[in-house]
């Protein structure tokens, strides 16, 4: 099958089978009963996300390797905010933000600072991904 010059890129991805990439994060609107759990180590926020076939599964997402402290600041893409902050949680603040809140060392001393997990976690198929 020969694509027309005149379609555009999306419409001849379509056609060549390949997928459209999607905006990265956003598991807050497949996910329920999102929760922070430290027990958990390495993937302390768990959520059900739901499937393609809309049944949902119980999945947990691995922030440790992704979050970091930078200078007192939870920064994504650097990795071990457990070993510098401490008192981490989550704050759903309202339906669209999902916030994790740590008391990070800095070079002023421990402050307040969070990182909104709807920007980086996202629903893979009811499996909680970092989305990079």
């Amino acid at each position: 099958m020969k694509v027309s010059s005149y379609a555009s890129p999306a419409f001849r991805l379509t056609l060549l089978g390949f997928t459209a990439s999607v905006q990265a994060g956003g598991f807050l609107s497949s996910c329920t009963s999102i929760g922070y759990y430290p027990s958990l180590g390495d993937k302390p926020v768990g959520a059900s996300c739901r499937t393609s076939d809309g049944h949902y599964l119980y999945s947990e997402a691995n922030t440790m390797s992704y979050i970091g402290n930078i200078n007192g600041i939870l920064k994504a893409h650097s990795g071990g905010y457990g070993a510098s902050c401490q008192n981490c949680g989550v704050n759903p603040s309202n339906p669209s933000l999902y916030y994790l809140i740590c008391q990070c060392n800095g070079p002023n001393g421990w402050a307040t600072t969070h990182i909104d997990l709807n920007l980086y976690l996202s629903n893979k198929n009811g499996n909680l991904a970092w989305d990079p």
